[in-house]
């Protein structure tokens, strides 16, 4: 989803350049569009593993729980933002025109909207804590080509953390909301 929303990101500011360089640079064109669907199927997705992420918020750590939170806060306020953006491009609505558009309407369904959105991450950024993995729990791997002296035949097998390997892994809560779901369904289907 990031690289999806990378995407949006540039087809949004290469639409508002082309714009900018326009005869008319207050209708959108095609990339703004594109951007502004792509964000939108982006916050459906983000909503929908939101809502299996809760159905089993038993799985997940105590203290990351405020994530899932902050998420769901903020959705209302994203969807309110995201319904702004699609009114003034593809309805056309003079009002909803963020350069000559209604200011009241701008300010209570574009402006707030962000600002509260970044005060939420930022209050859960603060306040959430790190988590500390289990150093107990590890992998067995297996080394090619060196034979295991005690045992003829088989070859010689090391403890690799799981933690080493889980610190590498980079990304955001988007990222994460995505790797949890997805060790879900594989736990799931492991099971079966």
């Amino acid at each position: 989803m990031n690289l999806i929303s990378l995407i949006g990101l540039i087809l949004g500011i290469i639409g508002g350049v082309t714009a900018s360089q326009s005869s008319t640079p207050f209708i959108l064109n095609n990339e703004s569009k594109a951007a502004i669907i792509i964000f939108t199927c982006v916050f459906l997705a983000v909503v929908c593993i939101l809502i299996i992420l809760s159905l089993r918020i038993s799985q997940v750590k105590r203290g990351e729980r405020r994530l899932l939170l902050a998420v769901a806060i903020s959705s209302p306020f994203i969807a309110t933002r995201l319904i702004y953006a699609l009114i003034s491009v593809f309805a056309e609505n003079p009002n909803f025109n963020a350069s000559f558009g209604n200011v009241t309407i701008y300010l209570c369904m574009a402006v707030l909207e962000e600002i509260i959105v970044a005060l939420i991450c930022i209050r859960v950024g603060f306040t959430i804590s790190v988590v500390q993995r289990d150093e107990t729990s590890a992998v067995v791997k297996q080394e090619k080509g060196i034979e295991d002296p005690e045992r003829p035949g088989k070859f010689k097998t090391t403890t690799v953390s799981r933690t080493a390997r889980r610190r590498t892994k980079k990304g955001g809560p988007i990222t994460w909301l995505f790797r949890i779901a997805r060790d879900y369904y594989r736990s799931r289907k492991a099971e079966v």
